[in-house]
């Protein structure tokens, strides 16, 4: 079993306008009571040779022990599976899709049984027209290539947006959340069924920050447990756990803060969330061929819901 060290992760008493404020500006827990912790179970791996800009990460529904990951913009549109310690279990392309500029990945149940959706949302120059999501049954790491996935085409209200997470709650409800580099941090949702042949407009949920945001603390991924009951959104030092109601409600919202700094990532980017409370982070090399990352943590998340959470795509194997 690996060491878990542990990180301070504060519950933040929020309205809608404090959020991803930088350390020095972050208001203190206001109670102990509302203290938990995140233990580290696995400090930054190595990923395969390839993945030097991981960029999304999910739990397999399907394969238990699985992990998919992606690359973002200027790689091939393929997936690749690896186990809890960053070995390489296959690698699959996704047919019938383009990588513009893949930023996240989530899962859930499909009409095809259970499915894996790719945001093609990246716009670092807030000049796409349009941005996509792909839909393919999730394939197993041994296949050559999925079935053709499905695209599905989405603008925002009042213009482009720059979105790197991506959630996915029950009954295919599709979220992202912008990175907040030159407007608000945001979070739109996809309205109603999924619809392709369609340009469907996205709806703004809410904003979680009162204007653009420091660089360290730009929204890179997002990701809830199958239940659907808790929703991580990161940045690249640290990750915010919400309770979903409450991250999409209109009235204030309570996030546990965990610091990541310690767990040796170089630039963070996706992140995966499993009903026991384990993260799943993975991130890019930095550049110069150096491989991606994946770290492992375990929050005990019970401390905020008053019982245990139990099933779901916990990664088997984790301690």
């Amino acid at each position: 079993m690996a060491t878990r060290h542990p990180i301070r992760c504060i519950a933040l008493a929020a309205s809608s306008s404090l959020l991803f404020a930088c350390e020095a500006e972050r208001a203190p827990s206001p109670s102990l009571a509302d203290a938990s912790t995140c233990g580290i179970v696995e400090s930054a791996l190595s990923l395969p040779s390839g993945v030097d800009e991981a960029s999304g990460v999910v739990m397999s529904r399907t394969t238990p022990g699985t992990l998919w990951i992606h690359n973002d913009s200027g790689n091939e549109p393929v997936l690749l599976a690896v186990d809890a310690a960053g070995r390489e279990l296959g690698s699959v392309a996704v047919t019938n899709a383009e990588n513009d500029d893949w930023e996240d990945i989530a899962s859930g149940s499909c009409p095809a049984g259970e499915c894996l959706y790719i945001a093609d949302s990246g716009d670092n120059g807030a000049d796409r027209s349009r941005i996509h999501l792909y839909r393919v049954p999730e394939p197993h790491p041994e296949d050559a290539a999925t079935s053709p996935a499905e695209r599905f085409d989405m603008v925002y209200p009042g213009g482009p947006r720059d979105a790197e997470a991506l959630f996915l709650l029950p009954d295919e409800r599709i979220f992202l959340v912008t990175k907040g580099s030159r407007t608000q941090i945001e979070v739109y949702a996809y309205p109603g069924p999924l619809r392709p042949g369609e340009t469907v407009e996205l709806q703004r949920v809410r904003a979680l920050s009162t204007g653009p945001v420091p660089v360290m603390d730009l929204v890179t991924g997002a990701g809830a447990n199958p239940a659907g009951s808790w929703v991580a959104i990161r940045t690249y030092t640290g990750v915010l756990l919400y309770r979903a109601e409450e991250l999409l409600g209109t009235g204030g919202h309570s996030p546990i803060h965990a610091e990541i700094g310690s767990i040796g990532e170089t630039q963070g980017e996706g992140v995966a969330l499993g009903d026991n409370g384990t993260l799943v982070l993975v991130g890019e090399g930095g550049g110069g061929g150096f491989p991606g990352t994946l770290a492992i943590l375990r929050c005990d998340l019970d401390t905020r819901t008053g019982s245990t959470p139990t099933g779901g795509s916990a990664l088997q194997g984790s301690p």
